[in-house]
């Protein structure tokens, strides 16, 4: 049991202050007891509870948590206990022991994914400025390009985080480490020959997620993962890819004709809507374990087989703030936009 007294209590909240609205109280087998906050002391204070007494006589013992298995299984909406004003949400083992602590102010979501970035490329366009610097890692803003994507996964719950380098691929690794300044735990996968942007997943050696989040690395936007990925299992796909709209604006009437040259209908000044690859995509790993290990492939080959095995793609428009930076004009409007943006 725990042994904890009202007074230690007391000089807990005074070294985190105001960060943490609410202790957690666990026993010798750090599982769950019971939840305590300032409130709890002073009205265990007014009832006539002296500093020694111990905290098991004012804690609460009926309190908000979730299971890890719910978490792994995608059976809990965050959402509600925000709903319900609940910032601090402890996670607990089947046994009661507890994992961590979800600030729900911080964490969207916690998603069954695993995440792919792709951060192999040389850069070339956006010389001299990666001459010694992989592009992932050119400053925009408060962090480097890729740390911005990698923030945002763990903001997500997406914490195994796999890197594909090739180019300076030593800094990129000293950046990250291990991952723990960011919260994830980031792997690397060292490509000794270009694999494209799908062929060096079959580098990794570890047993992925079900599904895997796949993302080039020099993008910049707010993405809603948790939007993306609902879309792609409701449309029961086997992957999906977010897509960008472009529109092009005819500046005259278009006429249609039938076959015989006569003429159907008009149209006057039409905009034309057009989607491109916008470098996110979801994948099934039954789709990646028929892979050949080692062999390069681009995505939009393996979109092709796919397709051709009758399997389903579903394409995913992205409304929010997107930009690809492979250019100076890019990593300029980059550099003006993450100014306005909350990425």
């Amino acid at each position: 049991m725990n042994t904890s007294t009202i007074k230690d209590a007391l000089q807990r909240i005074d070294e985190v202050g105001t960060a943490l609205s609410s202790l957690f109280i666990v026993n010798s087998e750090h599982k769950l007891m019971g939840t305590l906050t300032d409130g709890d002391i002073r009205r265990g204070l007014i009832k006539g509870m002296v500093l020694s007494d111990g905290v098991e006589l004012i804690m609460q013992r009926s309190f908000k948590f979730v299971k890890d298995a719910q978490l792994k299984n995608y059976l809990v909406d965050l959402e509600e206990y925000r709903k319900r004003d609940i910032r601090f949400l402890p996670v607990v083992q089947e046994d009661g022991r507890i994992l961590q602590i979800l600030d729900l102010d911080i964490v969207q979501d916690i998603l069954p994914l695993d995440a792919f970035l792709l951060a192999g490329g040389k850069g070339e366009r956006l010389l001299p400025v990666t001459r010694d610097l992989p592009k992932p890692l050119i400053m925009v803003g408060d962090k480097p390009i890729i740390g911005h994507n990698v923030a945002r996964m763990v903001r997500y719950g997406i914490k195994n985080i796999y890197i594909s380098v090739n180019y300076l691929a030593e800094k990129i690794e000293a950046y990250f480490g291990d991952g723990d300044t960011y919260g994830a735990n980031v792997k690397y996968v060292r490509e000794n020959q270009p694999l494209g942007t799908i062929g060096s997943i079959t580098l990794i050696d570890d047993e992925l997620q079900d599904d895997v989040l796949v993302m080039n690395s020099d993008l910049l936007t707010n993405i809603d993962f948790t939007d993306f990925y609902r879309a792609y299992k409701k449309s029961g796909a086997d992957m999906a890819v977010v897509v960008k709209p472009f529109y092009q604006d005819f500046p005259y009437a278009v006429v249609a004709t039938d076959e015989n040259n006569f003429v159907t209908g008009l149209q006057e000044k039409p905009r034309y809507t057009y989607y491109t690859n916008a470098g996110i995509y979801i994948v099934s790993r039954k789709l990646l374990t028929s892979l050949t290990k080692g062999v390069r492939l681009d995505a939009t080959d393996f979109m092709e087989a796919v397709l051709k095995e009758g399997k389903k793609i579903y394409s995913y428009p992205i409304i929010k703030y997107w930009l690809d930076i492979g250019k100076p004009e890019d990593l300029k409007k980059a550099l003006e936009d993450i100014k306005h943006l909350q990425i």
